[in-house]
């Protein structure tokens, strides 16, 4: 069996060492970094320990801030006491794809989405699931299979629309929040998303492609863009595509106002729908 001293071991061995656990140090001089503590917590849960949850999102890349306690899965044989930084569960690790990462076995994208979910409130999951896709990091169907192959996890159905909506384009909590708070809710035409406006090569959130009408859906994103924003605009309506555009603010506060300025657009393009009003409406 390995050493975990020779595993573990950063730098050199004139510096002083720091004990992380038992027969674990960090030779640095500096603290030691998220990443000492997460091969720690890896190198105490043993050969079938997989970094889990919001460490594995993390590893993979979709979850920006690294945190502790550090959760990790262990066989259901096995018991380990928690630790400061690290936290163990046991499960059937047959359930769940293994993959490396920066070294470290970790439970793979997919079914770290679908742990999240377990943990997540409603609007957390739809964060999860988009930013894996807006990432490139898998693809709905991978969502899927591994949905599929699992019998309990929170939030199915939600999961289930979520993997048809980012199938079919949908990037962001706030694209989705346009989709299910404007257009559904007020029984607006169904835009094709992520498309070509016309002749223009840009990509744009929503299309209604019969009435010639782009709605787009701006995150927080720096002033910068305004500029980009306003040329592809120009060039949108120079095809024939004249554009809406909203932020978050207005998507989630003032839905029913949104879904009534897209309504009016439309009807002045030919859509003969008729508007339905929801329960947020006055």
């Amino acid at each position: 069996m390995r050493s975990a001293r020779q595993t573990f071991q950063l730098v050199s061995c004139a510096r002083p060492w720091r004990r992380i656990d038992r027969g674990i140090y960090w030779t640095g001089v500096a603290e030691p970094p998220w990443i000492a503590f997460a091969w720690s917590s890896s190198l105490i849960g043993g050969d079938e320990a997989l970094i889990a949850t919001h460490a594995a999102a993390h590893l993979h890349g979709f979850a920006d801030e690294p945190r502790l306690p550090i959760e990790v899965m262990i066989p259901q044989h096995q018991r380990l006491q928690p630790r400061s930084y690290a936290s163990y569960t046991r499960v059937d690790p047959s359930l769940r794809t293994r993959r490396i990462r920066r070294g470290l076995p970790c439970v793979g994208v997919e079914d770290t989405v679908l742990d999240l979910s377990n943990v997540s409130t409603k609007r957390a999951t739809v964060g999860w699931v988009t930013a894996v896709a807006q990432r490139r990091l898998t693809t709905p169907s991978r969502i899927a299979a591994a949905l599929a192959r699992r019998e309990r996890v929170a939030n199915r159905a939600l999961l289930e629309k979520l993997i048809n909506d980012v199938d079919a384009g949908v990037h962001s909590v706030i694209e989705l929040d346009y989709v299910d708070r404007v257009e559904r809710a007020h029984g607006l035409s169904t835009a094709r998303r992520q498309v070509h406006a016309g002749s223009t090569r840009e990509w744009v959130d929503n299309l209604y492609e019969d009435y010639g009408l782009i709605v787009e859906i701006d995150g927080r994103r720096r002033h910068a863009d305004a500029f980009r924003d306003r040329v592809r605009d120009n060039n949108n309506l120079r095809a024939g595509h004249p554009t809406l555009r909203y932020g978050p603010e207005a998507v989630f506060v003032e839905p029913c106002g949104v879904a009534r300025e897209v309504a009016g657009q439309l009807r002045c393009r030919g859509w003969m729908g008729p508007f339905r009003s929801c329960p947020l409406c006055s």
